[in-house]
């Protein structure tokens, strides 16, 4: 049963990291292809998109919150392993995401926009 739950919440969490990702690599694309530089393209997605994603997160982790004073340890399990992820899903593309794209596009030179 648990590694049913696993996967399901994989999946789930996946999907919720993906529409993350592609909000501010959109976001982020929008702003190069405005003649922005990189430090400002990451700067002005970040501030684009942050408001949508913190309300998401809260929607999302308020409402996988509520599961957790289930009586089923499978629910709670679940509830537990969401709220963290789609947490960490934020922090990732909030924190790790703008660094990494700053980094490649400058030392590595990556074009995403």
């Amino acid at each position: 049963m648990r590694r049913r739950l696993s996967i399901v919440c994989l999946i789930v969490v996946t999907g919720i990291g993906v529409f993350y990702l592609s909000a501010f690599c959109l976001r982020y694309r929008l702003e190069c292809r405005q003649g922005h530089d990189i430090l400002e393209a990451v700067r002005r997605s970040v501030e684009g998109v942050v408001d949508a994603l913190m309300i998401t997160t809260v929607i999302l982790v308020s409402g996988f919150s509520t599961v957790l004073v289930s009586e089923l340890p499978a629910q709670r399990t679940f509830s537990a392993m969401a709220c963290m992820t789609i947490t960490s899903a934020l922090l990732g593309d909030l924190v790790f995401l703008p660094a990494m794209m700053v980094y490649f596009r400058r030392f590595r030179g990556l074009a995403l926009g």
